[in-house]
């Protein structure tokens, strides 16, 4: 129990609970604003998930610079011992600067791996006739008739002519016609 509660001590001495509060914070908007930019760009929601693991792959990382550094307006330092005098120097040595490159490294490779799977995603979504310098086809989507027995059912039959115009829309080879226009073309106006 005694090296539970010097590890707490040492744990709130270094600032680490304050730093993995910002952590989960600064991680949980990240989350909401790449919700928010995936959602805006039509990239699918199953790629948010890799932002997800990316978030846990680098919490662990993040404990141990928590620890080691403290990150004051001054810049980075090492943290401070717990027995301090004035003669403690807390600047950074040859050996803080590989750490933090190689910290950087990983959190590159991390983002790349990410945003190419993200990419990978993205062009999954866009259907199988999707093809790199494919012609761009012009499609139409008539209006639907309701031929139920029911008038009040009408809403459902543009309701499907909506959601038709909007996922063929989201096929990156088709140039689909506004609805609009097509509700001329089905009245006989040029």
């Amino acid at each position: 129990m005694r090296i539970a509660t010097k590890l707490f001590l040492e744990l709130r001495r270094r600032k680490v609970f304050r730093s993995v509060g910002l952590y989960i914070v600064g991680a949980w908007v990240l989350l909401q604003v790449m919700a928010l930019a995936f959602q805006s760009f039509d990239i699918p929601d199953s790629a948010l998930r890799y932002v997800w693991v990316t978030a846990v792959i680098a919490f662990p990382l993040a404990l141990v610079l928590f620890w080691r550094y403290d990150i004051t307006v001054d810049g980075i330092r090492r943290t401070q011992p717990a027995s301090t005098d004035d003669s403690t120097d807390l600047s950074l040595r040859g050996a803080d600067y590989t750490i933090l490159v190689a910290v950087g490294a990983v959190a590159v490779a991390v983002l790349w791996s990410t945003f190419s799977q993200v990419n990978l995603e993205v062009q999954a979504s866009n259907g199988p006739w999707y093809e790199d310098g494919a012609d761009v086809e012009r499609i139409a989507v008539l209006p639907l008739e309701n031929l139920s027995a029911d008038s009040e059912q009408a809403f459902l039959a543009s309701g499907f002519h909506d959601a038709m115009i909007s996922t063929l829309s989201r096929i990156g080879r088709f140039r689909v016609t506004s609805r609009f226009s097509t509700l001329r073309i089905d009245d006989g106006l040029p």
